[in-house]
């Protein structure tokens, strides 16, 4: 889901600003397909918004699943001399990290770093582009032995506001919040969301992952539906 925030004040060099935060609860459904079929998660989330010589987003969160446990944290910064509140174009940097327990099988620790490029338009849409690398360590606990990999990793996102209160979003990457495969494993999510009084957020998206898309045949290994309830403090 988009975890990006609208600036709600202006930038301030020496002073600290809290302009939002919220709490979310999420529920997740896997289907049929893939080595996570038919499992179900359930995840409760923390973000704000802030201004402080820049802007800022942080996002933690826990998810609970049938074998697993996971958190992920998540800050991204805009430089106050790019302020996206008075331009189409805004740069910012993203640093995310997880950490995921799969009961018997593994245990996992994703680390990201992510320039990115954000472009405005009119009538209220935005397009969103990030390139970065990303470190994996791995302990497979059947042999008790860890493995590392690099990555590069890579998100587009494409959001549009109908209305005050409903938006609409595609997201193309290499991961979410709590999946992340090796380059290159691609994730198509479609989303809705609904805004009640800028206070309530009803939300909901399917999404798709596959494996290996671009070096052998496309193989689909599974999807998802999500729906959360976030709100606003």
């Amino acid at each position: 889901m988009a975890l990006l925030l609208t600036p709600q004040a202006a930038f301030s060099e020496n002073s600290f600003c809290l302009n939002s935060q919220y709490l979310e609860i999420s529920f997740y459904s896997n289907g049929d397909l893939g080595t996570e079929a038919e499992s179900d998660f359930a995840s409760i989330s923390y973000g704000n918004n802030f201004s402080f010589a820049g802007e800022w987003n942080t996002f933690s969160s826990i998810r609970l699943g049938d074998e697993t446990e996971e958190f992920t944290a998540a800050i991204d910064f805009w430089p106050e001399v790019l302020d996206p509140e008075n331009s189409r174009f805004s740069f910012g940097n993203k640093l995310s990290y997880h950490y995921l327990d799969y009961g018997r099988w593994c245990i996992e620790n994703d680390i990201l770093f992510e320039p990115f490029l954000k472009y405005t338009g009119e009538h209220d849409w935005y397009l969103k582009f990030s390139i970065g690398f990303a470190i994996k360590e791995q302990k497979l606990k059947v042999l008790n032995q860890w493995l590392d990999n690099t990555s590069f990793t890579a998100d587009i996102e494409f959001d549009k506001k109908f209305s005050e209160s409903f938006e609409a979003f595609f997201i193309f990457s290499t991961h979410d919040e709590y999946r992340y495969y090796l380059f290159p494993s691609p994730l198509y999510t479609l989303g809705v969301a609904y805004t009640f009084d800028n206070r309530l957020r009803l939300q909901a998206s399917y999404q798709l992952y596959c494996c290996d898309m671009f070096i052998s045949k496309v193989f689909l290994d599974g999807d998802q539906f999500k729906c959360g309830i976030r709100l606003y403090l």
